[in-house]
């Protein structure tokens, strides 16, 4: 089973021991006014396509180097005043996540290609530390039908989640950061979500859901469409996607 964890320290955060505060606002700018829409083709089998502000979007596996990444997570908080994360702290719910994911160029410190976007999906959480097997997560949350989406009115608990993330190194540049110590490269992220605003005339559909047992091998094929008003974490408003649609393939052995 995949599995990774996801704290709440915010999305947009620095990772660096030596902080550099001057030029945290200075590099969220950056992240923002840079980051166009694009669509990466030819478009593949497993992607997301939409229209953004009235732009084509879109990202696929195996296309540019992307990569497509599907399991359980798990949510835990820290304290603010020890917000040290480690092994110990005590996970809060559990989910399942769908994700197609930018190529990494820096592996060392986890650093993807800079203002390329990772589109994800989050079903609703499920209160409790015990971790399902993957299979229990999609069969219970993954029906065909209409489903609802979050916003700023709902809780994880109620609603799926979707996002859009891209992350760039802190001004002024890697190379800048590499020549001080090459293992501590610090970024800021950008995110958008429905779930930072107020919706109106949004849609979250399960359009396919497929299972499919192949001898030893069990394939869930599953296409949902989104459309929704997007705002970044600090509830402004960035825009409309329309006709989101999002394709993705899981396979698990039958004993897992």
């Amino acid at each position: 089973m995949q599995n990774w964890s996801i704290f709440i320290c915010g999305f947009l955060i620095c990772f660096a021991c030596n902080k550099e505060p001057d030029y945290f606002e200075e590099s969220i700018k950056y992240c923002k006014e840079n980051f166009v829409t694009t669509c990466f083709k030819p478009v593949g089998m497993f992607n997301f396509t939409g229209q953004i502000n009235g732009n084509e979007f879109c990202v696929s596996n195996g296309v540019n180097d992307y990569w497509m990444l599907n399991g359980v997570a798990t949510e835990s908080v820290t304290s603010t005043q020890s917000p040290v994360l480690s092994p110990f702290t005590p996970v809060q719910s559990t989910f399942y996540t769908l994700g197609f994911y930018p190529p990494i160029f820096d592996n060392l410190n986890g650093i993807s290609k800079e203002l390329a976007p990772q589109v994800v999906i989050h079903s609703p959480h499920l209160p409790d530390s015990l971790q399902h097997k993957q299979s229990y997560y999609i069969e219970k949350f993954f029906k065909k039908g209409d489903a609802k989406l979050r916003d700023k009115f709902t809780d994880k608990f109620a609603a799926y989640n979707f996002g859009i993330y891209w992350a760039c190194v802190m001004q002024p540049g890697y190379k800048y950061y590499y020549d001080k110590n090459p293992n501590m490269i610090p970024k800021v992220g950008v995110y958008l979500s429905p779930s930072f605003g107020i919706q109106s005339d949004a849609s979250f559909r399960i359009l396919e859901f497929t299972k499919t047992i192949n001898d030893d091998l069990i394939t869930y094929d599953i296409t949902l469409q989104i459309t929704c008003d997007l705002y970044y974490e600090d509830k402004k408003y960035y825009g409309r996607l329309k006709n989101g649609v999002f394709k993705t393939r899981i396979s698990l052995p039958v004993d897992e």
